[in-house]
């Protein structure tokens, strides 16, 4: 639920520096905040690399369900996103501005996905891993079993 709030707080104060444009998209940050922390917290999603990929894959289709309808019913396919070039790509050759929201959106929101959740995990384990180092009796991290001042 906090990431929940973090994401609609972030659109609302995103309104300052892009206008309101920002603005109906709070429930994609909403959506997606809420399938990261079910699926990590109570579907265990975040056991395994795999388990993990799967859960990225699932958050950017369930943000692209949200976000491809916001684009095409409040903005008419343009919101001045990276996106519409591609969503132009698409509707020319598909002809059909809803299919060609949703594909552009589930293309850059797969990447996305992908992108930031691995980034996080990385981070994630990089701070685990420093935190799980033995102390020694001052108190300071060690390496390899001896003291860092002992290094400087």
């Amino acid at each position: 639920m906090v990431g929940a709030l973090v994401g609609l707080t972030t659109n609302g104060v995103g309104v300052i520096g892009s206008g309101w444009v920002s603005l109906p998209f709070a429930a994609v940050n909403v959506v997606g905040a809420l399938v990261w922390g079910y699926g990590v917290h109570r579907y265990g999603m975040g056991r395994t690399i795999r388990r993990f990929l799967a859960l990225c894959v699932l958050v950017a289709l369930a943000c692209t369900a949200v976000a491809a309808p916001i684009v095409v019913l409040v903005f008419d396919g343009t919101t001045g996103h990276g996106t519409d070039l591609t969503t132009a790509t698409f509707q020319a050759s598909l002809n059909q501005l809803a299919a060609s929201a949703l594909s552009a959106n589930l293309l850059f929101s797969l990447v996305d996905k992908l992108l930031s959740g691995f980034l996080a995990l990385a981070v994630l384990e990089a701070w685990t891993e420093r935190r799980a180092r033995p102390r020694d009796q001052a108190g300071e991290q060690t390496t390899t079993g001896i003291s860092r001042s002992v290094h400087d």
